[in-house]
């Protein structure tokens, strides 16, 4: 029986020249929220094949580590020589652990049981220093593609709005300072900015649909694929 990281092979370009053109994106959504002190102890939680600690280290910041449930994503990130542990426990393992100064979970929440979000997310607001930071992405449900990117992969449990994410964060007593969407590509050829006014097209006019749907609200709807959230844990 396949695990799962024979499907995320699949759907993944995992050597080095895959996994550098990732950079670029990882720079723009997630590098203005990561503390400057280059020394700060990092922990991107569903770690998975190791991309983002890859892209983390060859930025210089060498305290940055990972953790994952899946034997295969660990094995693959250590086999790039990142530091990462794995568990079957994660808020366990994070009550154990020390304090942090800003902790990641990209595509990871959507893989989450119902049951075990909030206690996920409590156990990393436990764990933040004063006025660090958590950064999460998720797949959009406003997208136009939101049911591929719910279904595409068999162990999601969900998609989120921008109400739904900000609504589980501040259970866990968190303040969200950002949530919107993660577009960042730019094109590069002649083809990629035929491709980039074609997708305009297509966002313009979903975004008349969202205004008729819903008002003025419509305006400010994400339309991206995915949905980035930065938060502190309020007080």
């Amino acid at each position: 029986m396949a695990d799962y990281f024979d499907h995320y092979a699949q759907v993944n370009q995992l050597d080095y020249s895959g996994r550098r053109r990732l950079w670029a994106a990882f720079d723009e959504t997630i590098g203005p929220w990561v503390p400057d002190d280059r020394t700060a102890k990092l922990l991107d939680v569903g770690c998975g094949a190791g991309l983002v600690l890859e892209w983390l280290h060859a930025r210089g910041w060498q305290g940055a580590y990972g953790v994952d449930v899946d034997a295969g994503q660990v094995a693959f990130a250590r086999s790039l020589g990142l530091p990462v542990e794995q568990t079957t426990d994660v808020p366990k393992w994070l009550a154990d652990g020390p304090l942090l100064d800003f902790v990641l979970l990209k595509d990871v929440l959507e893989h989450v049981p119902d049951a075990e979000v909030r206690p996920l997310l409590d156990a990393i607001a436990a764990r933040l220093k004063p006025g660090a930071r958590v950064c999460l992405i998720v797949p959009n449900a406003n997208g136009a593609f939101a049911a591929r990117m719910r279904y595409d992969d068999p162990t999601h449990y969900r998609a989120y709005t921008e109400h739904s994410l900000a609504w589980s964060l501040r259970q866990s007593g968190f303040r969200v300072e950002n949530l919107s969407g993660d577009d960042c590509w730019r094109p590069q050829t002649l083809l990629g900015a035929a491709q980039f006014a074609v997708r305009a097209s297509f966002r313009a006019m979903r975004r008349l649909e969202a205004m008729a749907e819903f008002g003025a609200n419509g305006l400010r709807i994400p339309l991206a694929t995915n949905l980035i959230a930065v938060a502190r844990v309020a007080g």
